[in-house]
């Protein structure tokens, strides 16, 4: 899904995938570790918004780790979800069933 997602090389100004960031993943002022391949100089421990923006802007963080860790996170987010789903499949079936009419 985000592998074709805009984002471009150090560019801050209107790059949805930090938004992204800056709304979902730095809403608790909680640090995150960008996980990346350790032949790309391993992980990244950012611990605010305006830390990830500097590193971006400077290419220390590469656009698709911002891409690859935003797909993460967001299954991450989302996994209450998928299970409250899997044990109460009727609320989905029925929409399913609405958007095929």
């Amino acid at each position: 899904m985000y592998q074709q997602a805009f984002c471009p090389p150090k560019v801050v100004e209107g790059n949805p995938i930090l938004e992204y960031y800056r709304i979902l993943v730095f809403e608790n002022r909680e640090p995150l570790t960008l996980k990346r391949d350790p032949k790309y100089g391993g992980d990244i421990e950012v611990s605010s918004y305006d830390q990830l923006e500097k590193e971006y802007a400077s290419g220390r963080i590469h656009p698709q780790d911002l891409k690859n860790n935003m797909s993460r996170i967001l299954s991450e987010k989302l996994e209450p979800v998928r299970e409250y789903f899997k044990k109460n499949p009727q609320p989905l079936e029925e929409v399913r069933r609405l958007e095929k009419n």
